[in-house]
């Protein structure tokens, strides 16, 4: 995959040519603050695809399956609108599906792991981990995204397997339902970074859903990928109003893929949940 440097600056930069908006950052380490890569990485087909009735779970609710996402989504804030998500969760390895060979050639294997705010309007505040499956390995990254607004971007954040990362991502300003800023905080606690990006001047995302979700960014021209069981420790959403819900309540989404398998949400608690692919 090519990657395309969007910069290489220090510890704390604006930058505005390559996006919609304007965005600053900066990162640290032990509290310390160190220098910020942010690429752009020009995946492609990463809408919510809605695809048929799902198999039976452990999990009571309403449940979806799509072609590209497993998880949870929380659709209908008790009062006003969401403006803040969180969860943990532990980075995962990911694996050829069950009887295929490591890739080859231009062959990639993709997967994410997410929090975000937003998606009944197409617009997704949205952030969180990834892995890249070459014939040269397996690549780990964290990342944030305004979708549709920009390609995800890739943070110089060290991401290692089974690392517990936290995401939180929390609208600024929201208006009648809508933002076009956020702040985002993404930590890496197993190796004490913690990366914050304020983005202004985005597409408008409406604030009615809270998402907590697994993808397959390939997801119609390659099957999806083994993977460690994904758990969403922590999870909440917040309202404009001061109310608080957890994974109660929402629509789990489980995940079709083009070899027949299905990714499964499993309800837990209120707070947590995991992914089972």
């Amino acid at each position: 995959m090519k990657f395309s440097t969007l910069s290489a600056l220090g510890a704390s930069s604006l930058f505005t040519s390559a996006l919609a908006g304007q965005i600053t950052y900066n990162m640290t380490h032990n509290g310390v603050e160190v220098p910020v890569v942010l690429k752009s990485l020009p995946w492609m087909d990463r809408q919510l695809h809605l695809n048929k009735t799902a198999p039976q779970s452990k999990r009571d609710g309403p449940i979806s399956v799509t072609t590209n996402w497993a998880g949870a989504i929380q659709n209908s804030p008790v009062a006003g609108s969401f403006h803040t998500i969180i969860a943990d969760w532990n980075v995962p390895g990911i694996y050829p599906p069950p009887g295929a060979s490591a890739p080859t050639g231009s062959e990639t294997y993709y997967l994410v792991e997410w929090v975000g705010i937003g998606s009944d309007c197409g617009t997704i505040i949205q952030a969180g981990t990834g892995q890249i499956l070459t014939e040269s390995g397996l690549e780990q990254i964290a990342w944030w995204e305004w979708f549709p607004d920009n390609s995800i971007q890739s943070i110089n954040m060290p991401t290692g397997y089974m690392d517990k990362f936290r995401v939180k991502i929390t609208a600024t300003d929201p208006t009648n339902g809508y933002a076009t800023g956020a702040t985002y905080i993404i930590e890496n606690e197993t190796q004490g970074f913690t990366f914050t990006l304020t983005a202004s001047g985005f597409s408008e995302a409406c604030l009615d859903n809270a998402e907590w979700i697994v993808e397959n960014v390939e997801n119609t021209s390659m099957a999806w990928p083994t993977f460690e069981n994904v758990y969403f420790s922590e999870c909440a959403a917040y309202t404009t109003t001061g109310a608080e819900q957890g994974i109660t309540g929402t629509t789990a989404v489980h995940g079709s893929s083009i070899d027949g398998r299905t990714v499964l949400s499993e309800y837990e608690d209120d707070s947590d949940f995991y992914v089972v692919p």
